[in-house]
């Protein structure tokens, strides 16, 4: 159960980034509204974003702007109670160190670092939760 909806939750967030503004909108609200209801759980939430950070590098072959658009998707995420308020420095070494999250965060620096990176971009996003 717990992987069917951490994939569901990785779909949503992979499928939309190509959309529209609005359908980003809708995905989110849905997403909150899933975890507000007890359909998924947070920590359903969180191992999804965890595959999304996974598949990183491939989603910038289709979507360029693939890093700052799960960016966006995270930090809305936070505000809206899908991911913990602290999801980034939760976010386990090995995912962080993937290749695929290396082509926004770079390897050279340290796994803290590499939250740091995270933390200052969601902090900035943070002010402005458009899309």
């Amino acid at each position: 159960k717990t992987l069917c909806f951490s994939v569901f939750i990785k779909k949503c967030v992979q499928t939309t980034l190509s959309r529209s503004a609005v359908d980003k909108e809708q995905v989110s609200a849905m997403m909150q509204q899933l975890v507000a209801l007890g359909v998924v759980s947070q920590d359903q939430a969180v191992e999804g974003f965890y595959r999304v950070l996974w598949v990183l590098s491939g989603l910038r072959l289709d979507v360029p702007n693939a890093c700052d658009l799960v960016a966006r998707f995270i930090v809305r995420a936070m505000a809206d109670g899908v991911l913990p308020r602290n999801f980034v420095d939760s976010i386990p070494d090995a995912v962080l160190l993937h290749k695929d999250v290396e082509v926004c965060v770079p390897v050279r620096v340290p796994p803290r670092a590499h939250r740091g990176v995270l933390t200052s971009t969601c902090s900035q996003l943070d002010e402005q939760i458009s899309w």
